[in-house]
């Protein structure tokens, strides 16, 4: 017997002291990755690739590495400094698909009221208005400095919030905490282990506390951080974290999927379980996008639905919800496009927690979470469309004037409508809808997709990488230095099929 007690507990010191290797699947519809469990070689140090403070690159075929950028060009490719390697790393910009920088920092707001610039060609960037005119519009960045964009290139100017930023992340693991529908308290699942012999597990709790510590984010919450972001594969898995919210906020993030996308999104709750405590919960799928509230005695009420058949195109998309807690108002936004328009007749819990929860069968990716005080004056529904064919000007009272925008500085600016000339300060305009835009050739084969802080984004041509200072050249708005470090993200080979490029890492 006592030999039988002494080889069961080796083996539990050996699956508590496991570490993972990643069998990654050839194709990205092949068999989900495989996690195989081997001895940790005896004084090993951590291994350096977990580091959340390493760059990510990911290649076309799937393959990733995590090291340092050095520098990158169309002629020499992208250079990597790589921990296992003497030498810097060198890509073909062809064989590359993304990179996720590590660290990014909040751009710089320039003084003045702030206005996103919506363009034809996709671009998104934030900036005080400086002068409109016949022919272009010139507004005062923080990301790249003054610019002066063509109007014709220009579909909306839009109010943009500058409130405080609540979160940006995710940045590493502790960050978080989660758990499964099916295993909701960690100390339960620690005591209530089967074991050979010795019935539950309460009688070795020391090793099978261990044993969780070490399997933890896989086994326990359904959840596990790589690369920057939360990944998940088992449905019921909920991943939640309290905020100190405002009474308006904004919570986005970017999802991508791999096969039946069935997921929800958790906000104002008091606890992240379901039916436990006042809450939202947001369900999402391409049949039926639902709003449900739920009470803390376990009351479900609907809020109402829709559906958004697009989303069985896509593999990615950027989810925002606008949340108004005085008016009892929520909002969805997917990609930029207004999808629909929530009221509760209740009032609104004043709960903490905002969470996500899968419970499909099919595996998810979270990147990008960003919380952010919403001013309640940028637009959150749809606005009616002019009553004539072209511009038009929505204020912030909720008018809409239809016409012809004419130029204007010095704070102000003119619209000819129906019943003539009206003069409007900028400090008045909630959006300017432009005449459609012309789209500029992209020569994407050139081109990067980056995106910045503040959910800014441009294509461009990268002329001249240094440590601290990057010389872009837009097709837009011609050549403009940036700072190295406001980069969160650059994605390669914009005229390719991108079927690849929302990698998992599991």
């Amino acid at each position: 017997m006592r030999r039988r007690f002494l080889f069961l507990l080796g083996g539990f010191i050996f699956v508590a002291a496991t570490a993972e290797i990643v069998v990654r699947p050839v194709r990205p519809d092949a068999i989900p990755t495989k996690v195989i469990g081997v001895p940790e070689p005896k004084g090993s140090e951590p291994d350096p690739t977990t580091s959340p403070n390493l760059d990510t690159i990911e290649m076309r075929n799937g393959d990733r590495l995590r090291g340092r950028i050095e520098s990158m060009d169309s002629k020499e490719g992208v250079r990597l400094a790589y921990e296992g390697s003497i030498e810097p790393l060198r890509f073909k910009s062809a064989s590359v698909n993304r990179i996720i920088f590590a660290e990014s920092k909040q751009v710089s707001i320039a003084e003045g009221m702030q206005f996103r610039v919506m363009l034809a060609n996709g671009d998104e960037i934030t900036g005080s208005l400086v002068e409109l005119s016949a022919e272009a519009v010139v507004i005062e960045s923080g990301l790249a400095g003054r610019l002066t964009i063509p109007r014709a290139s220009i579909v909306q100017l839009a109010r943009a919030s500058s409130q405080q930023t609540i979160y940006e992340g995710p940045n590493h693991a502790n960050e978080w905490k989660g758990f499964r529908m099916d295993m909701e308290d960690e100390k339960e699942l620690i005591q209530d282990v089967p074991l050979p012999f010795f019935g539950r597990a309460n009688i070795l709790p020391a090793i099978v506390q261990g044993l969780v510590a070490a399997n933890r984010q896989a086994a326990v919450t359904g959840w596990a951080f790589r690369n920057n972001g939360w990944v998940s594969q088992q449905s019921g898995a909920v991943l939640y974290r309290s905020f100190k919210l405002p009474e308006r906020y904004e919570l986005e993030v970017d999802l991508a999927w791999r096969g039946e996308l069935q997921f929800g999104i958790i906000f104002n709750a008091l606890k992240p379980q379901l039916g436990t405590g006042d809450g939202y919960h947001l369900t999402v799928n391409p049949e039926s996008i639902d709003l449900m509230r739920y009470s803390a005695h376990g009351e479900a009420n609907g809020l109402g639905n829709t559906n958004l058949q697009a989303l069985r195109k896509k593999t990615r998309a950027r989810f925002s919800l606008r949340v108004d807690r005085e008016r009892g108002v929520v909002g969805l936004i997917v990609d930029g496009q207004f999808i629909r328009e929530w009221r509760d007749g209740n009032k609104m819990p004043a709960g903490s927690i905002i969470g996500f929860n899968t419970y499909g069968g099919g595996a998810v990716r979270l990147e990008r979470i960003q919380i952010e005080q919403w001013d309640g004056q940028t637009v959150l529904k749809a606005p009616n469309p002019p009553a004539v064919r072209g511009e038009s000007v929505r204020l912030l009272n909720g008018d809409s004037i239809a016409g012809v925008v004419k130029a204007g500085k010095a704070g102000k600016f003119q619209i000819e409508s129906s019943f003539g000339a009206v003069e409007i300060g900028f400090d008045r305009v909630r959006q300017i809808e432009f005449a459609a835009g012309a789209r500029v050739e992209q020569k994407p084969a050139e081109m990067v997709l980056g995106t910045f802080p503040k959910r800014q984004k441009a294509a461009f041509k990268i002329e001249k990488w240094s440590p601290k200072e990057i010389t872009i050249i837009s097709p837009v708005w011609g050549r403009a230095t940036i700072q190295r470090d406001a980069l969160r993200s650059l994605e390669f080979n914009l005229d390719k099929p991108q079927t690849n490029r929302d990698s998992f890492d599991f």
